[in-house]
């Protein structure tokens, strides 16, 4: 089951918690509230909305424009096509919009663990906004600060850089377990710096192979160094091709 990201364990456990005080409760907090009108919760909501009307077209002095001549009506357009005239009964006017703002209200009807779990939801969205927006400035700030200079003794020596990757591992181990079919060991690995995964036979050395191995003094090869073996051979075929 996926969660969304405000939904943290934590808070989830809050919500829980919130849930057995006020579960039951109307929003006035009585339990088995038997009023109807005490689980209805009125949201507003403002709703802006432009509608179209005529103003009278007006000169420089604030006196209304006329035009006697044309009596029939229409719509007349500006040299510059920027304002457009309606000539009525000898009287100019201006198409212009008005913004209007309405409220809404509605009604809904539930308990008091509703309305604090929509209000906690909201307060951990914007939260979360916050502390995103608060990282992505730290971060532009330490971006803008981080010396631009590279070589010798600067912050990307390239001395320190082959070291770097000279220390990193070949592979990384994910499983050891047993082939069911030839029941030996086998190990699962990861080649570094790609998703490559290696199955590498582990073979079981016995005890007298050991005691002749000592003997001639060598010793068995690790798990370690089998599956070390195991990466450099593919990286060498990779490099090969």
């Amino acid at each position: 089951m996926t969660y969304p990201a405000w939904a943290t364990p934590k808070r989830r456990m809050a919500l829980l918690r919130l849930w057995a005080m006020t579960d039951l409760r109307c929003l006035q907090g009585h339990w088995h509230c038997q009023e109807t009108a005490h689980y209805i919760d009125i949201e507003s909501k403002v709703v802006v909305v432009g509608e179209e009307i005529e103003q009278p077209l007006l000169d420089k002095d604030g006196a209304r424009q006329w035009e006697p001549e044309n009596e029939d009506g229409g719509w007349e357009c500006s040299q510059d096509g920027a304002v457009w005239t309606k000539v009525m009964g000898g009287a100019k006017t201006v198409k212009a919009f008005r913004v209007k703002r309405s409220v809404i209200r509605t009604e809904k009807h539930r308990h008091l663990y509703e309305k604090l779990k929509a209000d906690l939801k909201a307060m951990w969205i914007q939260e979360d906004r916050d502390v995103k927006a608060a990282l992505s400035r730290r971060e532009a700030a330490d971006l803008h600060h981080m010396p631009d200079n590279k070589g010798w003794g600067r912050r990307y020596d390239p001395v320190q850089k082959d070291i770097f990757f000279a220390q990193q591992p070949r592979y990384y181990v994910e499983s050891i377990g047993i082939d069911p079919l030839t029941h030996q060991k086998f190990a699962k690995i990861r080649v570094s710096s790609s998703s490559r995964r290696l199955f590498v036979a582990l073979p079981q050395t016995t005890y007298n192979a050991r005691k002749r191995l000592r003997r001639q003094g060598l010793l068995p090869l690790t798990i370690d160094q089998i599956c070390q073996k195991a990466a450099e051979e593919y990286t060498a075929t990779l490099v090969g091709h």
